[in-house]
């Protein structure tokens, strides 16, 4: 029971967050691709990996994985959002867009967790050793 306490706080803050982002960046665009929920994701995208690297350095921790990893960085980061977006530049037949922001997210997404991962994992290791 108490997990689902955790990931309901973290959710709620993440989401809070998340709502900030949007309001701070609601009609900002580069090269015609929406920013506010690129983003939330991206910045998720990192959080996660370095909570992942903490959670795997100091082993399970129940608490960790509830509040941030699933609650924070899952209020944070919006699926709804993105597929929303994408749709608009379907509707539009902005296909170079389309690809260019499918690109952004995924990609650069992926890049970002691998990069804050092993950096975390890293200066883990320094600081705890193994």
């Amino acid at each position: 029971m108490t997990n689902y306490f955790y990931v309901f706080i973290g959710g709620g803050l993440g989401a809070c967050l998340r709502y900030a982002i949007g309001l701070a960046y609601q009609s900002q665009h580069i090269i015609n691709i929406p920013i506010k929920s690129l983003l939330a994701n991206l910045l998720g995208s990192m959080l996660a990996a370095i909570a992942f690297a903490i959670y795997k350095h100091f082993g399970d921790n129940a608490i960790l994985q509830a509040l941030v990893i699933i609650g924070f960085c899952g209020g944070l980061t919006t699926f709804s959002s993105y597929i929303l977006e994408a749709q608009n530049f379907l509707e539009t037949k902005n296909f170079i867009g389309l690809l260019i922001y499918v690109l952004l997210h995924n990609i650069l997404g992926l890049c970002l967790f691998l990069v804050c991962y092993q950096t975390a994992t890293r200066m883990l290791e320094a600081s705890f050793g193994r």
